[in-house]
């Protein structure tokens, strides 16, 4: 038998990395797009210098560190669109050059490329955007207004609105409406809100096999149950609704949830991930300081993940060395001919 060795991260679909990429940047298109429509020009401004600072991150360390560059297979392109959606469209520019170092340099490069990154790059750059400067990070204007490319702080004009995690985490109850939450048209990130959009490109990942959906299923359901059994806002139902359409959940859940380099490659072990996932997300946005606790949750399960394929690697060795042990021998009978 022949060995061929191959580069990570390994995709169970066949696929290669390119072609998966290419995936994800057609979906991130459809949600800059959608970013556009709600806060004009700047979203596309914002997604054009992270990218920058990405691609750019990612060339200048693969040189330092004598490593060969991804840039042919857009990954470090996808990280720049994950980072400039998960911002708000106000952010200033030089923390989104920040974001794209952290992500390329600490959390991607420094580990050996990719494949080799233990940690979401895009979650860890807002990890570290978000204790930084939350005052920027977590500030959400309201859709359909004009914002200034440049320095949109500046407008004393501008409305800030309310996202909905915050007006739960103050105890308030929000007053959005269900199509406004569907269609984005809240104070979110400029890439997270539209949830029909990104529940279209789920269905096309899935199809095109380039993401598991079982891991997305485990995440989702796990957050939908503790939150309907631990409501903060209303009935069950309408607390578990709301802390499902919040924040950048759903958008976590189909696009760096699913990051062929950080989760598990088993079926168990993916399910495991997800509920893991979904159970510490639930505690950093009950517990923690800031409303919104996905990227913490997402770095540590990440951490987890290589540990759940090898403790279901040796749960499935013992169960078939137990159906082994347990099959009862097979003996010959020979008779003699008279």
């Amino acid at each position: 038998m022949q060995l061929i060795k191959t580069p990570a991260p390994f995709l169970s679909s066949g696929r290669s990395v390119r072609s998966s990429m290419l995936d994800m940047l057609l979906c991130f298109a459809a949600l800059l797009v959608w970013a556009w429509f709600l806060y004009g020009p700047r979203s596309l401004l914002v997604a054009a210098v992270s990218v920058f600072s990405c691609v750019t991150a990612e060339y200048l360390a693969s040189r330092l560190a004598h490593l060969p560059h991804s840039l042919s297979d857009f990954s470090a392109i996808v990280s720049g669109l994950v980072i400039a959606l998960l911002c708000p469209v106000t952010v200033p520019l030089w923390i989104v050059c920040v974001m794209g170092g952290v992500a390329m340099l600490l959390a991607k490069t420094v580990f050996g490329g990719l494949g080799h990154n233990p940690f979401n790059p895009s979650a860890a750059a807002l990890a570290f955007a978000t204790v930084a400067w939350p005052g920027y990070m977590l500030k959400f204007p309201l859709p359909f207004q004009k914002i200034s490319l440049f320095n949109p702080l500046a407008n004393t004009s501008l409305k800030i609105g309310q996202s909905i995690l915050s007006t739960i985490k103050l105890g308030g109850k929000p007053s959005y409406r269900i199509s406004e939450i569907l269609f984005g048209t809240v104070p979110e990130a400029m890439g997270v809100s539209a949830l029909l959009v990104i529940l279209a490109c789920f269905i096309y990942l899935v199809v095109r096999k380039t993401i598991e959906w079982r891991i997305t299923f485990s995440y989702l359901g796990t957050v939908a149950v503790l939150s309907a059994l631990f409501p903060r806002v209303g009935d069950p139902l309408y607390g578990a609704f709301y802390e499902l359409a919040a924040g950048y959940l759903v958008f976590a859940a189909v696009f760096m949830m699913n990051d062929p380099s950080t989760a598990p490659k088993s079926n168990m072990a993916r399910f495991l991930y997800g509920v893991i996932g979904g159970i510490l997300t639930v505690y950093f946005r009950y517990s923690g300081t800031y409303a919104e606790g996905i990227c913490f949750a997402l770095l540590i399960v990440n951490a987890l993940g290589p540990t759940l394929d090898r403790l279901t690697l040796i749960i499935e060795r013992r169960r078939v060395l137990h159906e082994k042990s347990e099959k009862p021998k097979q003996h010959r009978i020979y008779f003699r001919k008279a």
